[in-house]
């Protein structure tokens, strides 16, 4: 409700908790998540909110790469494309090897664009600035 409340085209959700990935449509958008396997914690999980006549500008549907990380790509004219990439950052408090691993995904992402493209990176990345961030 919240998406069709503002007039929304597309809308990069976080921490929506859903399991494994998948999509589901309402009367005006589609959904498009990623998120943890069925059975384990979900902490994260993130998620495209579409509209439908948007959706048919994508080249593919959006794509999981874990319950941090999803992206996909748009056509916005005729060998033209703009990626946009989701992401939910671990926070602080994770271990290292999450954040390390979260990083090296999102780099691995990157890495495969093209550079003729748009990029869009989206999300939550649970930045502190300052000094006083050991909190």
């Amino acid at each position: 409700m919240e998406v069709a409340k503002y007039n929304t085209d597309i809308a990069a959700l976080c921490q929506t908790r859903f399991s494994e990935s998948g999509s589901l449509n309402d009367l005006e958008n589609t959904f498009f998540w990623s998120g943890k396997p069925e059975g384990e914690r979900r902490e994260a999980g993130v998620d495209f909110a579409i509209k439908k006549d948007i959706v048919t500008m994508l080249t593919e549907i959006p794509w999981p790469v874990s319950d941090r990380i999803m992206a996909m790509r748009l056509l916005l004219s005729k060998n033209n494309f703009a990626t946009i990439i989701s992401v939910y950052a671990p926070t602080m408090t994770n271990p290292d090897e999450n954040k390390e691993a979260f990083y090296n995904q999102l780099a691995s992402v990157l890495s495969g664009i093209p550079r003729r493209n748009k990029l869009l990176l989206i999300g939550y990345f649970n930045a502190r600035i300052g000094r006083d961030n050991d909190k």
